[in-house]
């Protein structure tokens, strides 16, 4: 085993030796000299429908289904790193929340009060568009700069960063989509559904990071499974299951 380590460091050594004498080798020649672009991450979340207080009077829905590359960049400001963008994701989505929070309890506290119309129709309409910011941030992911889905990357260009992705559900036969956040609903895990409609946990800088993620999240359901065997985690332990580590350029993701 000291032998083969031995061997690998005389390795890399051969090869740092030879990368020297090529940049050397260019600088004498007055050749520019490639060097690697750092990896700049983004938050980007979806834009919004127009508000429609007849088809959805109480939320600015967002526009899952509109392409990356018209997702709204957090802030104008990009990250070194995948964890610092997630961290940002998670600070910024706890501010939205906290927002929606405010606003939908001033408003039914405002219809207890029964004030008048007009400052009612007011205060709706705020908490309506703070839902909608805040179901932005929800469906929020930070994105590699390089990633294929905006047009900035060969698709056969390999990276080492990751997303960690999972199935769609949505609800099952003769189920109501309307009762999802106040009733029971039966969910249908869509395996065969394109990559490209998958939703995003979470991005990381390597694919082990992202394969520690998915085993450690796996493990979590199972527990619940365990501790609680009267309550069905089966969905949630079928969509960890499924989950895939994809890198940025993988041309699945625009729906190849």
């Amino acid at each position: 085993m000291r032998a083969a380590l031995v061997v690998s460091l005389m390795s890399l050594a051969v090869v740092a030796g030879a990368c020297q004498r090529d940049e050397r080798a260019a600088q004498e020649s007055g050749s520019p000299v490639a060097e690697v672009a750092p990896v700049l991450w983004t938050i980007r979340y979806p834009p919004l429908h127009e508000y429609d207080p007849q088809l959805a009077p109480n939320v600015q829905n967002v526009r899952l289904g509109a392409p990356l590359v018209t997702w709204i960049v957090a802030d104008e400001r990009s990250y070194k790193s995948a964890i610092d963008c997630e961290q940002a994701r998670t600070e910024q989505y706890v501010r939205e929340y906290g927002r929606r929070t405010a606003s939908v309890r001033l408003y039914l506290d405002a219809v207890g009060h029964a004030p008048d119309a007009q400052v009612l129709a007011v205060l709706h309409r705020r908490a309506a568009e703070d839902s909608g910011h805040d179901d932005q941030l929800d469906n929020a992911r930070c994105l590699d700069g390089r990633d294929v889905r905006l047009g900035r990357t060969a698709a056969s260009i390999r990276l080492g960063t990751a997303y960690l992705l999972v199935p769609p559900t949505e609800p099952g036969p003769g189920e109501d989509i309307r009762k999802i956040n106040t009733e029971r609903v039966h969910l249908a895990v869509r395996f065969e559904a394109p990559l490209s409609r998958w939703s995003q946990l979470s991005a990381f800088d390597t694919i082990g990071e992202c394969d520690s993620e998915r085993a450690r999240r796996l493990a979590s359901v199972d527990q619940l499974d365990q501790r609680n065997p009267k309550n069905s985690y089966s969905v949630s332990a079928a969509v960890i299951a499924a989950a895939v580590c994809v890198g940025p350029t993988d041309q699945r993701l625009n729906g190849s």
